[in-house]
């Protein structure tokens, strides 16, 4: 029996949940004394409509996280591969047991900013000044996520029935608003750790 189960354990571990696997792109771009990060409104046809994100979306089987982030980019944004120059990874981010978000960095290889995109997916593109991201202080605020069970929960089958003190998940929400649009949620997270990066190295370069 132990042969067999070693024989079965030789393997890359896995999630026992399935997890849900995204990638996401900040790319930047430089136009008029000024490098920019490019974000964008989704639109009203695709999931969390009108809400400001990062291209990107979810990582296909067989390909790199940095594969799809590049991907997703190109389809959302009408772009060629070749536009985008690759600069790393960042820290990933988990929203719960069974989301994690991949981020990479670009820059765009042409001249000027980032126009055109995919009017099925994107409404409209903002270009966030580096300079101005550097100043900004988000609006911070924390929340606590409830847990609803269904009303057949067997609560007799644990310690201290309905009592049972449950872990429930700490959020931190980051507000940014820039030309008219609320940036939030995950992308705010993300937003916020990326500038905190940039806050480490020399910026000068970043004109005002």
């Amino acid at each position: 029996m132990y042969t067999a189960l070693r024989k079965r354990l030789e393997r890359k571990p896995q999630p026992i949940d399935p997890m849900r696997s995204y990638a996401v792109a900040l790319i930047l771009e430089y136009h008029d004394n000024e490098t920019y990060l490019v974000m964008q409104k989704r639109s009203l046809y695709i999931a969390q409509p009108t809400e400001i994100s990062f291209p990107g979306g979810a990582i296909e089987k067989g390909e790199s996280s940095m594969q799809a982030a590049l991907r997703e980019s190109c389809e959302e944004l009408l772009l060629s591969p070749e536009d985008l120059a690759y600069l790393g990874p960042m820290d990933y981010l988990v929203n719960s047991p069974r989301l994690v978000i991949l981020p990479h960095v670009f820059h765009y290889t042409k001249k000027g900013l980032i126009e055109q995109f995919n009017i099925d997916e994107v409404q409209r593109l903002l270009h966030l000044p580096v300079s101005w991201l550097l100043r900004q202080e988000p609006y911070y605020t924390e929340g606590v996520s409830s847990l609803e069970l269904p009303k057949d929960f067997p609560y007799e089958k644990i310690p201290k029935g309905k009592d049972y003190p449950f872990h429930l998940t700490n959020h931190s929400f980051y507000f940014y608003t820039y030309d008219g649009e609320h940036i939030w949620g995950l992308s705010s997270r993300i937003l916020t750790h990326f500038v905190e990066m940039l806050r480490e190295i020399d910026t000068s370069s970043f004109r005002k």
